[in-house]
Order: C-alpha cells, then sequence, then structure tokens
C-alpha cells in the first residue's frame, strides 16, 4: 500500500497477533486496549479504515466503543463478515461504507487484484464500481432502485431489535454467509419473512454461501435457493450468483448505504451505482 504511495498506520495491536480482529471475552484489558485502538483510529486524520479481518465480537464492540463513534466518522470504513455490525452502523447514521476485501486478502493477492483494486477507487473518489456476473439458477428476472444495505446474514440477525438494525424499506437487501448449516439459513430468513423484512425490499442480491454444512438429515436445497426463494412471493428481482462474500478469489466492493439499481436477466445481472 505505501509502494502505491499512501500513507499507512498500523494500529499496535494488530502487530504479531493471531487473534487480531476477534474478540476476546474473556480477556478485560485486551479488549480494553483494542477498544481504544479502534477509537484513535476513528479520531486520528485519515481518511479510511481498513479492517484486517471479519473477526469475531463487533456487537460486543460497538456498545463498548458507542455507535455514534461510528455515525459521526468522517472516513471509509473496509470490511466484511463481522464487520457487517459497523456497516449497519453507518447506515443507520445515513453514512456509507465499503463492504469489501480486507487487509488478509491485501496479504494475499496484492494491491492489484481487481477486487482491491476496486476498493481503493471507491476510497480515492475515482469510482464506484459496478458489480456484474452471471444470474445463477434461482434468479428472478426485473430491475430494481433502493439503498443498499445488509451483508453477512448471520450477522445481521444477531442486531435484530438493536438500534442499529436494519431499515428495509425500499432497499436492495444483499446476504451472504459462511460455515452455516443449510437448515439455519432457512431458519433466519424465515425470520426475515415473518418480520415482514422481505416484503418491505425492492430487489435482493443473494452472494456467495460459502462452506455450508449439512446437518444428519439433508436439507434439500442449496442455501442459495433457501436465500432466493424467500423473495418469491414479493415480486422482486432475485440475484443469485452475486461475487460477493467469503470466496476466496472473489469479493467484489460495494458501498453500503448507496443507492443502487439491481438489474437481472436470463443470464447475467449487474449491481450499479446510481
Amino acid at each position: 500500500m505505501e509502494h502505491a504511495g499512501h500513507k499507512v498506520t498500523v494500529m499496535p495491536h494488530v502487530y504479531g497477533n493471531p487473534n487480531a480482529g476477534e474478540e476476546q471475552p474473556l480477556a478485560s484489558l485486551y479488549n480494553d486496549y483494542r477498544y481504544n485502538q479502534i477509537r484513535a483510529a476513528l479520531d486520528d486524520d485519515s481518511d479510511a479504515i481498513f479492517c484486517a479481518r471479519g473477526g469475531y465480537g463487533a456487537i460486543r464492540m460497538i456498545q463498548e466503543v458507542g455507535v455514534s463513534a461510528f455515525t459521526q466518522c468522517d472516513k471509509w470504513i473496509v470490511g466484511f463478515s463481522d464487520i457487517t455490525v459497523i456497516h449497519s452502523a453507518m447506515i443507520s447514521g445515513d453514512r456509507e461504507s465499503v463492504h469489501g476485501p480486507m487487509l488478509k486478502r491485501i496479504a494475499e493477492f496484492g494491491i492489484d487484484d481487481p477486487d482491491v483494486n476496486g476498493v481503493f477507487n471507491i476510497i480515492t473518489g475515482k469510482e464506484i464500481p459496478s458489480v456484474i456476473g452471471d444470474a445463477h439458477g434461482g434468479s428472478i428476472p426485473g430491475r430494481a432502485q433502493g439503498k443498499l444495505i445488509g451483508g453477512n446474514l448471520a450477522t445481521l440477525i444477531s442486531l435484530r431489535g438493536t438500534p442499529i438494525d436494519m431499515d428495509p424499506k425500499g432497499a436492495i437487501l444483499l446476504l451472504e454467509d459462511i460455515g452455516e448449516y443449510v437448515y439455519n439459513i432457512d431458519r433466519m430468513m424465515q425470520n426475515l419473512i415473518f418480520s415482514g423484512v422481505m416484503k418491505q425490499i425492492n430487489g435482493l442480491v443473494v452472494g456467495q454461501m460459502t462452506d455450508m454444512k449439512e446437518g444428519k438429515t439433508q436439507f434439500g436445497q442449496t442455501a442459495e435457493m433457501v436465500v432466493a426463494q424467500a423473495a418469491r412471493q414479493y415480486d422482486i428481482p432475485v440475484w443469485v450468483g452475486c461475487p460477493i462474500g467469503h470466496d476466496r478469489y472473489r469479493n467484489a466492493p460495494v458501498v453500503m448505504g448507496h443507492e443502487y439499481e439491481l438489474d437481472v436477466n436470463d443470464s447475467t445481472a449487474r449491481l450499479m451505482p446510481v
């Protein structure tokens, strides 16, 4: 990143720490140190904060650091997975953030990786790239426009009923996940149906469902189909196969809280910034 001309500050708790990005529920001194580092990063004069990884525990962190620390933040925050908590907090304050590759991917693939390059195009003000790809089985053709919300499905469900719960009205909802049982994906989608989220959104983007698991009894559907079918009764476009999520080789960057147009046809789909 420095070779590309960026000035980089690495917060001390990241160096040599295999648990950087991970909450340590029983290690209060470690967590206090970590929270102070997050506050310092939010308050410094940088233009963007790159999360090292998704990790675990952002919902505890957001309570300790405070939602207002993020809603008053005037810089880009980049991350995904458990960082969905931060995206949700930013959206609640009408702020935008980048759902995209983190430092772990930059370390492996370099700054010239197309998706990483897309992140830098966003944070340097060059452009917000469109996401274009194949429309897999279960996609529903159509066109819709709305504010992009969502992220990691399990994390979003953990935020239900909190002050940073999603506002689905007129939105484009992005969902991705990793390592869940397929029956649990169905359980989470039933929450979104029963609570009225699905009938309020304008469109659904089904990202990568990575390393999904089956219980002793086969569920009978893929996780992607479970998510897509939750929207079938609502007459909205659905894109199954969007290259966003935990796949090692693709994680297209998007701006959460930004207005997008979703255009799905029989074979391809596009998510375009408005």
